[in-house]
């Protein structure tokens, strides 16, 4: 473990506000609107889609905020999963690499 400092460890904190800021209930457009449930062939409601008017909303729309608010964590919690992996790999390269040399 390094210091406070810690590039993972920051990726990781900014994750958890990210999840903590998106479970706030009433905090975004999308928690209050419908969502619509159809009925299958059968009429019954076993395998029902989920029909919501939110990704009809244009992200300029009065309110749409929370759509360019989620593009942009979805890219930071995608960076949180992809940098501490793409260091594994890279340490794993530079671990065997040497070994690799003496077959």
């Amino acid at each position: 473990m390094q210091d406070d400092h810690d590039q993972f460890v920051q990726l990781a904190e900014n994750g958890m506000y990210i999840f903590a800021q998106s479970i706030t209930p009433g905090a975004y457009l999308v928690d209050v609107l419908p969502v619509r449930r159809s009925q299958s062939h059968d009429g019954t409601m076993a395998n029902t889609k989920h029909c919501c008017i939110v990704q009809y909303i244009p992200e300029w729309f009065p309110g749409a905020g929370f759509k360019r608010t989620a593009r942009k964590w979805k890219e930071q919690v995608q960076e949180m999963v992809d940098q501490p992996h793409q260091w594994v790999k890279e340490q794993m390269v530079c671990y065997f690499e040497p070994i690799r040399n003496t077959w």
